[in-house]
């Protein structure tokens, strides 16, 4: 049985091809939610701000 090289670097190829857009996707992710933390970040301090400079 004749080893398959052309198949067996083909699949590797495709493998870190995935590896990178899999790791791509969840960088992404991670920016999203990193920039959601900071937008509800953002909200709370101008909404604390907005209770301290609001006249009680």
């Amino acid at each position: 049985m004749p080893l398959d090289v052309l198949g067996l670097a083909e699949e590797i190829i495709r493998n870190i091809r995935i590896g990178r857009a899999a790791s791509l996707a969840l960088y992404v992710l991670q920016l999203l939610e990193w920039l959601s933390l900071l937008e509800d970040e953002y909200k709370l301090v101008k909404y604390t701000t907005t209770l301290r400079l609001t006249p009680h």
